[in-house]
């Protein structure tokens, strides 16, 4: 039994994005869907993500909602974003072995962008499609 598996049900959404530079930096925005508060970190991390994953066990997720470029083609064969990687990125397997009873959810590229993905996500349609998934 792992330690995400001992704890209580989740009740958190959480975002994740991973920078595309050489450094591991990872964005990370929590939505507790019992109290509607929000989180959001950046955290520069090693390759082991163990600083994600941390953050991850302090807000247990319920959903795990990554840009569906985190997904190779055969993990994700729906993704809508034009180039597939060959490999499914090492976060997403990270977070399958640590957390392997939490669905995540691939999400479009386009909304993960600066200004057109924060009008998207934050708009009550965004956060409804993201609970209504879960």
């Amino acid at each position: 039994m792992t330690s995400a598996s001992a704890r209580r049900e989740g009740s958190y959404v959480i975002a994740l994005l991973e920078g595309r530079g050489v450094a591991r930096e990872v964005g990370m925005a929590a939505l507790d869907r019992d109290t509607g508060k929000v989180m959001v970190v950046q955290l520069a991390d090693c390759q082991t993500y163990v600083k994600t994953l941390h953050q991850m066990h302090l807000h247990s997720p319920s959903l795990v909602l990554v840009p569906d470029t985190f997904l190779s083609a055969s993990d994700n064969p729906s993704g809508t974003s034009g180039k597939r990687p060959a490999a499914t990125s090492m976060l997403v397997q990270f977070i399958r072995e640590e957390f392997p009873g939490v669905p995540l959810e691939p999400i479009s590229r386009r909304y993960w962008n600066d200004s057109g993905g924060m009008h998207r996500s934050f708009s009550p349609d965004g956060f409804s499609l993201a609970l209504s998934r879960s």
